[in-house]
């Protein structure tokens, strides 16, 4: 059992100074640019490479956040925005676009690449999948339980991160469109606007409540987790002090019980300790929502995990805030043994040591003194002034002669030279030169030299079907897994056959419990019968290509290609299409070039894909599939559908996403094929919308439903 990196969170300088002032052994912040939380104060170049010497000068390392959605048109910016802190020896990066993952692996040689929450990254596969591209850490899915997290390990032996303390989103991070498609503010580019805090029905249904793991720090650190992380870039100084200080004491404690009486007893001497329970109704009261929870680790939803009644942060008393600011603040200084050596004819010598470093300065001659000789007492108070670096006298030795002369500002001079090659000398194992680029490799994906109509449709409902296949217009269908398994999947097969239509699997969005390992022999059998799959996360297509699957593989829209590395990088791990990124508008999409991929024309897109679930929330788990309307202030109806085979939960959009009239600008995209989305509509509709999309009607412009929303194809998002 290896103890755990205590990593904190930095909207700002002043939150960097508490974090590791309070104990942190890491911190995570964000420069200007790409992090997830645009409207944090951040840090600019200069106090992002001042936060990385100063870390390193007190043991502690800077993780920089990258983990946001980039488009193609700013991936070259990563560049110059990484220099700086490449060469300051910035510890490693936190990275959700797998283009960026690429990028900087490529341009950045050595830098550690953490695969953010944002990825969503829920099992082995996932992890075995990250590791083969270069992702040295994995910041796993919130969701995910102690055993998964412990069983990910032991299969992988890759560095995992967990968060511990904080704000849950209710969606799986990464695959959360919500803010986006309402409000034009992504929280894959940094801007949530937080939807899911808002009422739904009249109760805050999508609200989860804050976690606090504080007692669960023992069966934290037997899952083998390498980081515990605390959630708050938008937090002020003082709650990072706070919860940073409280984690530091117990961690500390819990390990130094572990080193006197062994395992088991000291997870036993840990929870009985009285200032445990005091520590955690302080964390409460310090910034909590609604009351905590332990998270997913022990259950995989819970309606107590949900604030229902309210979402709103209940304030902490500011005396509390700054009582627990003191207690937990205590400024770090590296203690230096100084050796001083002063003769007359010879240059003043100042040296330096510390643990692990020394360095020896020369500066003014000595002369004879005539009227006032130099005493000890006028060095040793000229060296004791060390201001704010980050030093601190512990021992001064002396080689002075007497009745000598040194004026006082050549003393200071060669304190402060001292000092600073005392700094450089410690920090200069950290830096590194400026890198030469590799090549990058080229998109392998095919393209189509002139534009062909092909529609494919996707199904929600067993009950769509029919209506789907006896259509002319139709090339090729996508089939849910779990239809397959609730439904004699022989005969669905047998009948999208006999249609003469492709059939392609769609699996589900997350991959959780081994399923792919548990179930390998039922699944092979199926993709025996399929002309390809469509896949929404990484675990897949590390499994697809353990299997030694040959055929087509379609990435879905949460597998996100917004930029020429993803893209490549996607085509060389198997995927033959992308789905057009829905957060692109027009231009974008033209002039990234997503000629061969393929673009949803029609459907109600999946804005959450959460492990809670609204019927079990408002009436307890039945295990049964059921369709429900949300209801916002605004009066938009968004469906919930809930998937009792895989555990997990959707919400779509109010209305559906229709691109009808814009035949010309497609054509120009000219993807490989169009795709509807098929989730409440009657077989009425579909026929209607299945119409409204065929070769002959796509360009007429015809609605072919009543209410719709172009989505980000004329808008995008910033």
């Amino acid at each position: 059992m290896i103890k755990p990196e205590l990593l904190s969170p930095c909207g700002d300088y002043n939150c960097f100074l508490s974090a590791i002032n309070a104990g942190a052994d890491a911190v995570y912040l964000s420069s200007e640019k790409f992090g997830a939380r645009a409207y944090a104060k951040n840090f600019t170049e200069d106090e992002v490479v001042s936060a990385i010497d100063y870390a390193h000068l007190m043991g502690a390392k800077v993780y920089l956040t990258v983990n946001t959605l980039v488009k193609n048109k700013e991936i070259e910016d990563i560049y110059e925005t990484l220099l700086p802190f490449y060469k300051a020896g910035l510890d490693g990066v936190i990275v959700q676009d797998i283009g960026v993952i690429s990028y900087i692996s490529k341009h950045f040689p050595g830098l550690d690449v953490h695969a953010s929450t944002q990825m969503a990254i829920t099992s082995k596969e996932g992890v075995n999948f990250l590791k083969n591209i270069g992702v040295t850490r994995a910041v796993l899915a919130r969701e995910l339980s102690l055993k998964e997290i412990s069983d990910i390990y032991d299969e992988t032996g890759v560095e995992l991160e967990c968060f511990v303390h904080g704000a849950l989103c209710y969606s799986y991070s990464g695959k959360c469109l919500f803010s986006s498609l309402i409000g034009g503010r992504s929280g894959n580019r940094g801007r949530c606007a937080g939807s899911c805090r808002q009422p739904y029905n009249g109760k805050y249904l999508l609200s989860t409540k804050d976690i606090c793991c504080l007692k669960l720090i023992p069966k934290l650190c037997e899952a083998n987790i390498a980081s515990f992380k605390i959630e708050g870039r938008m937090k002020s100084p003082e709650y990072v002090a706070g919860v940073t200080g409280i984690y530091r004491k117990h961690i500390d404690r819990y390990f130094d019980l572990v080193e006197k009486h062994g395992v088991s007893k000291a997870a036993e001497l840990f929870v009985s300790d009285k200032t445990l329970e005091e520590d955690y109704n302080t964390l409460i009261k310090l910034y909590t929502r609604s009351g905590n929870s332990d998270g997913y680790y022990f259950k995989h939803n819970d309606r107590d995990m949900i604030t229902l009644s309210d979402a709103s942060y209940t304030s902490s008393n500011e005396e509390l805030r700054d009582e627990i600011f003191k207690q937990y603040i205590c400024e770090k200084k590296i203690p230096v043994y100084a050796f001083v050596s002063m003769h007359e004819g010879l240059d003043a010598m100042l040296s330096l040591s510390t643990d692990n470093a020394s360095v020896t300065v020369y500066g003014g001659t000595i002369q004879k003194s005539i009227q006032k000789p130099l005493a000890i007492s006028d060095i040793e108070k000229q060296l004791h002034k060390t201001g704010n670096t980050a030093f601190t006298i512990s021992d001064i030795q002396y080689d002075v002669e007497d009745n000598i002369f040194m004026r006082i500002s050549e003393i200071n001079e060669l304190r402060r030279n001292a000092f600073d090659s005392l700094k450089e000398e410690i920090l200069k194992q950290y830096r590194r030169n400026t890198p030469l680029a590799n090549a990058i490799s080229e998109n392998k994906v095919k393209k189509i030299s002139a534009y062909e109509h092909r529609l494919m449709c996707e199904i929600t409902d067993i009950g769509q079907l029919d209506a789907v296949i006896k259509s002319d217009d139709v090339t090729g269908i996508y089939i849910p897994l779990s239809l397959l398994i609730k439904n004699n999947h022989k005969n669905i097969i047998d009948k999208v056959k006999a249609s003469n239509k492709k059939l392609y699997l769609k699996f589900q969005s997350v991959i959780r419990y081994n399923y792919l390992e548990k179930n390998k022999g039922f699944i092979k059998e199926l993709l025996c019968y399929t002309d390809g799959v469509l896949i929404d996360n990484y675990e897949l297509i590390y499994f697809l290509k353990e299997i030694g699957y040959t055929k087509d593989i379609i990435g879905d829209i949460h597998l996100y290609a917004l930029n020429s590395y993803a893209k490549t990088e996607l085509s060389q791990a198997g995927i033959i299409r992308c789905t057009v990124p829905v957060e692109l508008n027009k231009g974008e999409v033209l002039s990234a070039d997503y000629t061969g991929d393929e673009l949803i024309v029609y459907g109600r897109l999946p804005m959450m894909i959460s492990a809670q679930c609204i019927n079990n929330t408002l009436n307890g788990c039945d295990k049964k599939t059921k369709c429900y309307t949300l209801k916002d202030r605004m009066g938009a109806e968004f469906i919930d559908i809930n998937d009792c085979t895989f555990c997990s939960n959707t919400v779509y959009n109010s209305v559906p996403l229709s691109l009808h009239g814009e035949a010309d600008t497609i054509e120009r995209i000219n993807p490989y094929s169009l795709r509807v989305i098929f989730t409440d509509e009657s077989a009425d509709e579909i026929e209607n919308i299945i119409k409204g999309f065929s070769l002959y009607t796509y360009k007429t412009g015809n609605k072919p439903c009543k209410e719709f929303t172009r989505g980000h194809f004329n808008r995008g998002v910033l």
